[in-house]
């Protein structure tokens, strides 16, 4: 029985950090959301899904805000041309830094984007960008080659939407840049996804 009470505790503690998250950001992913709508309506972005299956039998690094990283960074930078990189936006200047600039950067943080991305924009002209549609609107303003929306499937406006919309399609994100990093990989079809985190 006790056991049993410190699981249902546990569960309660993590749905309120849920609760706590979403009473944070709710208003400030309601805003993005309806900013970034109107540039994918203005056909200055796409969708994820537009890149579906385009990368089929290719490999893809997920590179991530972790320990492995800085591992294998001279790895990463030594076998460049054989992968396809993904980097979620807070590994980005590291990245560049070390002279290795990503296929996608990957974005999913509701504020901030200038402070992680801002001072990269002009080195960033050739990367594609994959981004949440709740993603702080300032990404609009980096001046990728490309920005792709995803929309989360856990986003109940989105949800909402999709009915009514058939070109909505949503995917799973998880709540962080690398999951969607994964998600969006695993859609395009790569058939290998290598995680340096």
């Amino acid at each position: 029985l006790l056991m049993l009470t410190q699981r249902v505790f546990d569960v309660c503690k993590r749905k309120m950090v849920d609760v706590n998250t979403i009473t944070k950001f709710s208003q400030r992913w309601m805003e993005n959301t309806i900013k970034n709508i109107s540039y994918v309506n203005n056909s200055d972005a796409y969708l994820l899904s537009d890149l579906e299956s385009k990368f089929l039998g290719q490999t893809a690094i997920v590179a991530g805000a972790g320990p492995s990283l800085n591992d294998n960074i001279e790895y990463i930078k030594n076998n460049r041309s054989k992968y396809i990189i993904f980097a979620v936006n807070k590994v980005v200047g590291y990245l560049l830094e070390n002279k290795v600039v990503p296929d996608f950067v990957v974005c999913l943080d509701a504020g901030n984007m200038y402070t992680t991305l801002g001072s990269y924009s002009e080195q960033l002209s050739e990367v594609n960008c994959i981004a949440d549609i709740r993603t702080d609107s300032y990404i609009n303003d980096i001046h990728f080659k490309k920005i792709f929306y995803n929309f989360s499937n856990t986003d109940f406006v989105i949800k909402n939407l999709a009915k009514y919309n058939e070109n909505i399609r949503s995917t799973e994100t998880g709540g962080s840049a690398s999951t969607l990093a994964l998600s969006a990989a695993s859609l395009m079809g790569f058939s290998n996804i290598i995680l340096a985190e």
